[in-house]
């Protein structure tokens, strides 16, 4: 099965901690947390293939979500404000993800431990 490596950098979304912390909230009572995420340059994934969410950039880094996708890819305007204003537009996945960890109270899988 496919998988692919999405990213998120904390300096670009800080607000974006408050959002995990309540998708982690929904998978530790075994929900599915469901939001779409920017895929950079590529425009095809298929359904069910696997999602790893990894926080990247100051430490800590490392994987803080898993899941697979949800439906196709799509166009919308760009996440960057300055890159919108100029009309650009980004790949988006929606996704489903069963594990994400809280930000405040869990360690992202780092890659040491993925290694292992």
């Amino acid at each position: 099965m496919p998988a692919y490596l999405l990213l998120y950098n904390r300096k670009l979304f800080p607000h974006w901690e408050n959002e995990q912390a309540e998708y982690a909230n929904l998978t530790r009572q075994g929900q599915v947390a469901e939001f779409s995420w920017a895929t950079g340059n590529r425009r095809t994934m298929g359904v069910g293939d696997r999602l790893f969410l990894m926080q990247v950039g100051r430490e800590p880094r490392g994987v803080i979500a898993l899941g697979e996708v949800a439906d196709d890819v799509y166009q919308e305007p760009h996440w960057d404000q300055q890159r919108r204003a100029k009309g650009e537009m980004a790949n988006f996945v929606p996704a489903q993800f069963d594990i994400v960890i809280h930000p405040r109270e869990e360690t992202p899988l780092g890659l040491e431990q993925l290694m292992t």
